[in-house]
């Protein structure tokens, strides 16, 4: 139950640091949002087995900056091996969601080649790094600003989105 928003993986604020204190302050305050809250789970629960799901929505900042879609990746791999370092949650399933699909897929209105390397390195990861799934929101929709989901009920089907991929991982029920 922690979220932070505003990584820029290559355009902005996060470097590779699998140790405390040099990933950018947005990650280090995620990083320490979930190791307080898993503590405070095993203060109430001292004999619970804990399974980590990550979510990390991401794209906007490195597609309007023209990363490179290799860039964009290799930071993306270092980013899920930190997490999941300074987590203590090796393999733990981690889910990528997408701010910008009407940005990222060809033959959309918004479509932009920039835009697509960035959702094609989403879909690269997904198939390469164990345990990382890809959960591409809805497309074209006209009631946001082309960038975001806006207003709150395109941005609760992007949360849908996600939570099906959850389903998927987890299965319907999770103990």
């Amino acid at each position: 139950p922690c979220g932070i928003g505003s990584i820029g993986l290559v355009a902005s604020g996060w470097t590779s640091s699998p140790t405390p204190g040099g990933g950018g302050i947005r990650f280090e305050f995620a990083v320490d949002q979930y190791i307080d809250a898993k503590a405070a789970a095993l203060a109430a629960w001292p004999s619970a087995t804990f399974s980590t799901i990550s979510f990390f929505v991401q794209g906007e900042q490195d597609a309007a900056t023209s990363v490179a879609q290799a860039t964009y990746y290799a930071a993306l791999a270092s980013f899920v091996a930190d997490w999941r370092s300074r987590t203590s949650a090796a393999g733990s399933k981690f889910v990528i969601g997408s701010m910008l699909p009407q940005k990222f897929i060809p033959g959309s209105p918004n479509y932009l080649a920039t835009y697509a390397a960035i959702n094609a390195a989403h879909v690269q990861a997904s198939l390469d790094i164990a345990s990382v799934y890809y959960s591409r929101g809805p497309d074209d929709r006209t009631a946001n600003d082309n960038l975001h989901y806006q207003p709150a009920a395109v941005s609760r089907l992007q949360g849908e989105y996600m939570g099906d991929t959850l389903t998927d991982v987890t299965g319907p029920t999770i103990t």
